[in-house]
């Protein structure tokens, strides 16, 4: 018999609440909530995060950084070319340095100037990058304004453009040795004479280091070339307006130079030290320290304000100033310091131990070697009436010639007799006043003595034409201008949209960082 097996009996559930079960469905609900919302919440910051990475790396590069007359300027292109232009300030830097090298005797740098204006663009690539956003915007418009007059470049002109640029000349019969030079650039090199092996190998080192420095491709470096030719081929095509002739006097002169006495450099010293002790004694008898400052300082720069040069730090002064400022408690007033510039008095007016800096006044006594005004006025004197005299004597029958090589202190044309050539009130090498007396004399008529930045002059005219074809130089720097300002009225009829914007413009690479502060703190 086969055995059943029996299910026990369950009790039914009790049944459950009306009210509690409301009460668990509700807080299922409330949970199911918190769950999406929590959900909802996490993916939005995924999204955004994601955007953001997608933003910067991907859809950002490929926003314009401007459009002109609807031609779009990708932002990655503006970027790589930024970073050309970088490198180019660097190469321009190490340039300016090494000329100042050859140029100079005493250790100065007759380019500061200008190596000081290529370091702040470097140091500011927010503000540079608008210079690099203005020439894409220019390129751009020569390209459109090229395409206009159908004038084109071939592939073929490109390569001996670039080829020229590096100094290679493929008709030119090859050198016994090459002769190398070193490099303008670290992306440009230059070489008196290449072979088509050297030239190739260099050019593809080129292109290498631009990739490597996420500088321009190199389509984009072979573009810089086919602009510079569609540039050329523009200007010759535009309709220019310009002058090529100017009234112009063929003169000769004679210089007589003002040269005061200077005093020598132990009487400027001891006259400056002199000076400073004199002040000194002044202020310790009680008179002001700002009042003195702007009596007697030769700061130009900070007399006016009672001698107070704000808040610096160290390493903003020169070392000996910088020592006995820092040295000095608030209110004390320094014994003379001496500085490259001459004495000074220093008085500290605040300390900044936080930031490490002091606010401080100083009177400065300089210590030129500079001729007196007295001296000055005499020189003056003697050089008039030496002119007089040299004029008398042409007046009575010399030639002026003869008298310009005896005398001329000007030594560019006394070997001539003085001959200046012809010339225009926009080339003369002398200023207003010498060119306006030359160009209102008569022919064969000698001036009165005219007094110049150079010294006492003496003209005479020997001939005179009222549109005499300038030389070619000038000619060429016309013809330059002209199509600057044709080239700008273009631009401004053009339609231009910048897009430019501070997150767009990468901060100054780790190299170039590191050759700004090597450049800047010896380091």
């Amino acid at each position: 018999m086969t055995k059943r097996t029996q299910k026990l009996a369950q009790p039914a559930p009790a049944a459950e609440p009306r009210r509690h079960r409301r009460l668990r469905q509700r807080e299922a609900m409330i949970q199911r909530r918190v769950i999406l919302g929590v959900s909802i919440v996490v993916g939005l910051i995924v999204v955004l995060l994601l955007g953001g990475i997608i933003n910067e790396t991907l859809l950002k590069p490929r926003q314009p950084i401007a459009e002109v007359n609807g031609n779009a300027i990708s932002t990655a292109a503006f970027q790589r070319r930024l970073r050309f232009e970088q490198d180019n300030l660097v190469g321009q830097i190490n340039q300016y340095i090494q000329f100042g090298q050859q140029f100079s005797s005493d250790g100065s740098n007759p380019f500061q100037s200008f190596i000081n204006q290529l370091f702040g663009d470097l140091s500011s690539p927010q503000n540079f990058s608008l210079q690099v956003v203005d020439t894409l915007i220019e390129e751009t418009l020569v390209r459109q304004l090229a395409a206009q007059q159908e004038i084109t470049v071939s592939e073929e002109e490109v390569q001996r453009q670039i080829e020229q640029q590096f100094g290679y000349d493929r008709d030119a019969p090859p050198p016994p040795t090459p002769d190398s030079t070193a490099a303008i650039t670290d992306t440009l090199p230059t070489t008196t004479t290449l072979t088509a092996e050297t030239f190739a190998q260099r050019y593809q080192e080129t292109v290498d280091a631009l990739k490597d420095r996420d500088s321009l491709d190199e389509t984009e470096f072979r573009d810089l070339a086919r602009v510079d030719l569609l540039r050329e081929r523009l200007l010759a095509a535009a309709p220019l307006e310009f002058s090529s002739t100017e009234a112009q006097i063929k003169a000769r002169h004679l210089l007589i130079s003002i040269t005061p006495e200077r005093p020598t450099t132990e009487q400027a010293e001891a006259d400056a030290l002199a000076q400073i002790l004199e002040v000194q004694a002044r202020l310790q008898a009680g008179e002001d320290f700002a009042a003195l400052a702007t009596e007697l300082s030769e700061d130009t720069g900070s007399a006016a304000q009672g001698g107070d040069l704000g808040f610096f730090g160290r390493g903003m002064m020169v070392p000996e100033f910088e020592e006995a400022a820092f040295a000095l408690e608030i209110g004390a007033v320094s014994e003379p310091v001496r500085t490259q510039f001459g004495y000074h008095l220093l008085r500290l007016e605040e300390r900044n131990e936080e930031t490490d800096e002091v606010r401080a006044s100083h009177i400065l006594i300089r210590s030129d070697t500079e001729p007196s005004p007295e001296a000055v006025a005499a020189a003056e004197a003697a050089a008039l009436a030496t002119i007089e005299a040299l004029r008398a004597r042409i007046l009575a029958g010399e030639a002026f010639a003869d008298v310009a090589k005896e005398a001329s202190a000007d030594t560019s044309s006394a070997e001539s007799g003085g001959d200046l050539g012809w010339f225009w009130s926009g080339n003369s090498r002398y200023d207003d006043d010498f060119t306006t007396a030359a160009l209102a004399l008569a022919v064969g008529e000698v001036s009165a003595p005219v007094k110049s930045t150079a010294g006492y002059h003496l003209i005479l005219v020997e001939e005179k034409d009222a549109a005499r074809e300038v030389e070619a130089a000038e000619l060429e720097s016309r013809r330059s201008d002209a199509f600057d300002a044709w080239l700008d009225a273009q631009l401004a009829a053009a339609t231009v949209e910048r897009y430019w914007s501070l997150d767009r413009v990468p901060a100054l690479p780790a190299d170039l960082q590191a050759f700004v502060r090597a450049a800047t703190t010896g380091g």
